[in-house]
């Protein structure tokens, strides 16, 4: 695993995972994809994706193109396609062999880019993967459930796996300051007092640190106050003043309009349509 394939997992991780709540909606379908007798080499999927895919390879190498981006996937990897309106997918069979394929949807976009973990080593993703096909042919009690729970321990499992590629990049020399930022994610921060505790300079932790996130600390710092904030106004317990206090925003004029530019929504509407 190079350092830029590195970078590009976990990238491609903070994309679709990071800093979200997603659910998934459904789970509609499980299949055991075998290769058809004469069938092309090269299998073209049309363009319109309506729902992702969560797949397992067994057996069998195949060459996968999306959306210009080159992947190879051999046995024991674990791979999410997207859903697309517009994709360019194609596969190329180069060793026939066998796939799990999950097909589910989500409440929000999970992003556009194909995430590819290896996991040949890793028995626990494939039990998964199987123990979910089994209960979807024989369909007892609680089958869509079990399911359900399943297809989640799966993408935790591969946010550990992604960890692993940060942990052997730079972004490890960035664990202090990371620390430092949630220990104090609620009051007020000193964003050079990171940079200072790796060690290294503002410039660069900020660098990495946008590699890692996505965002730069203070954008992460503002987003994870803001969705902290949205939950407390759902409970319905505390005024907005008092949330914004709470959260670490300086004034509730400041709370309001970075909320507003996030959710498209005032706070006090936001609790007001919730109720």
């Amino acid at each position: 695993m190079t350092y830029k394939n590195a970078r590009d997992i976990i990238y491609t991780v903070i994309k679709m995972f990071g800093n979200k709540n997603f659910n998934i909606k459904e789970i509609s379908s499980v299949a055991l994809i075998k290769p058809k007798e004469n069938e092309s080499r090269i299998i073209h999927y049309g363009n319109k994706l309506p729902r992702y895919e969560l797949i397992y390879k067994l057996s069998g190498e195949v060459i996968t193109h999306f959306n210009k981006k080159v992947f190879h996937i051999k046995p024991g990897a674990a791979y999410i396609i997207p859903k697309s309106e517009n994709a360019d997918y194609y596969i190329e069979r180069t060793i026939p062999g066998d796939c799990i394929d999950i097909f589910f949807d989500t409440d929000i976009s999970l992003g556009q880019n194909l995430l590819l973990l290896d996991f040949d080593e890793n028995n626990k993703i494939l039990n998964l993967f199987q123990k979910i096909y089994r209960l979807w042919l024989t369909k007892p009690n609680g089958y869509y459930f079990k399911c359900m729970s399943a297809v989640y321990e799966i993408l935790y499992e591969m946010l550990l796996k992604s960890e692993q590629y940060s942990t052997k990049s730079n972004y490890k020399k960035l664990e202090p300051g990371i620390e430092y930022i949630h220990n104090n994610l609620y009051d007020d921060i000193d964003y050079k007092r990171p940079s200072e505790i790796c060690g290294i300079s503002y410039t660069y932790f900020k660098k990495l640190f946008i590699e890692k996130f996505g965002v730069p600390p203070v954008r992460y710092v503002n987003d994870m106050r803001l969705e902290r904030s949205r939950e407390l106004l759902l409970t319905n317990k505390y005024s907005v003043g008092e949330i914004a206090k709470m959260c670490g925003f300086e004034n509730t004029y400041y709370f309001s309009k970075k909320f507003k530019e996030k959710y498209q929504s005032s706070p006090t509407a936001y609790k007001n349509s919730a109720q």
